[in-house]
């Protein structure tokens, strides 16, 4: 389905989701396995999405068309 990711945890994450406006559209503390993110109520555009481990951080750019 159009707007549903799947991230792949290794440990307990802070997830922030960011538009392209800044704006944080969601922050969540996730368990580690598969998770699924549902971006479907979410306009088209550039998200960035930062999963925050302990004192590691990775961004991830994501556009949803």
């Amino acid at each position: 389905d159009i707007g549903l990711f799947k991230l792949e945890l290794n440990t307990t994450s802070d997830v922030i989701i960011i538009n392209a406006l800044g704006d944080i559209i969601l922050d969540q503390t996730m368990n580690s396995g598969t998770q699924n993110l549902d971006l479907q109520q979410f306009a088209t555009g550039i998200y960035i999405i930062k999963v925050v481990q302990g004192n590691k951080q990775q961004t991830i750019k994501l556009v949803k068309e």
